[in-house]
């Protein structure tokens, strides 16, 4: 693993009924991984997610970026370190333009123009936003408002970028950008986080699983080094990509097929 860029260390949390949400949760992750954080319903995922920019304050435990507990930080002090898109984009558009919305994040964080000039117009080219720059977020189909919150939190250029759903309500031309997005954060050495229910899409875009279940990480390892039993945990709790159904079906072993469907142009198709 790459130095650690996040690190969680015995993080509990419960919301005011008095129900544990986070129990003992323990991650590390390195800086430049690509990693899905998938789970049920309820187990525990985009609450998780909260806690990594300092939305939410673990009750007991601790949060570090890049080796700093973020306890007394504002979370925004921390958008150079981590940002999400959240899965409601609805709450992070606000501005009069594209070019407006994806330049606010940027415009907060003290640093030159050139700077926030040269962040805004990669951010909106790698999300296909260019001609759409003076047009209203609003005037824009679902899909495409998803980009422009995404282009939004990659003009801020942080460390860890998480994506909370980010396919959801995409259409295929719209994925096939998000993807290409998530590549350009792969080739800066910057971290994605992705939180999913698409497995198909997760296990292409990620390296690493990370399951939760009832609050705790019950598995946690790189998608290829995979096991019968972290399989078979995995089909239990979520699901398994459709590559790697129809690998099983047609008599691959467990491990194979997995790595079949991962590794194959056509395998999650």
């Amino acid at each position: 693993m790459q130095a650690p860029v996040l690190r969680c260390t015995s993080v509990q949390f419960a919301y005011p009924t008095g129900v544990p949400v986070l129990t003992d949760v323990d991650l590390t992750i390195g800086r430049g991984e690509r990693v899905a954080l998938l789970g049920r319903n309820g187990a525990g995922k985009s609450t998780l997610l909260r806690h990594f920019n300092g939305l939410l304050r673990p009750q007991s435990g601790t949060i570090a970026l890049n080796g700093v507990d973020i306890a007394k930080r504002a979370p925004g002090t921390l958008a150079r370190q981590m940002s999400i898109v959240f899965q409601d984009v609805r709450n992070q558009l606000f501005a009069a333009t594209v070019r407006t919305e994806v330049a606010y994040g940027p415009s907060l964080l003290g640093i030159s123009k050139s700077d926030q000039e040269r962040s805004v117009i990669d951010a909106m080219a790698v999300c296909g936003l260019t001609d759409d720059a003076d047009t209203h977020p609003y005037d824009l189909p679902v899909a495409r408002r998803r980009l422009v919150a995404t282009a939004a939190i990659l003009a801020l250029e942080s460390d860890i970028i998480a994506l909370d759903e980010p396919t959801a309500g995409l259409d295929s031309d719209s994925i096939e950008t998000l993807s290409s997005a998530i590549a350009s954060c792969t080739q800066a050495g910057r971290t994605v986080i992705l939180v999913t229910h698409d497995l198909n899409f997760c296990a292409t875009h990620t390296d690493r699983v990370v399951l939760l279940s009832g609050g705790r990480i019950v598995l946690d390892a790189p998608w290829a080094s995979l096991n019968e039993d972290h399989i078979a945990r995995l089909e239990r709790e979520v699901g398994l990509p459709l590559g790697f159904d129809v690998a099983r079906t047609c008599g691959i072993a467990a491990g194979s097929a997995l790595h079949h469907c991962l590794t194959s142009p056509a395998g999650l198709r």
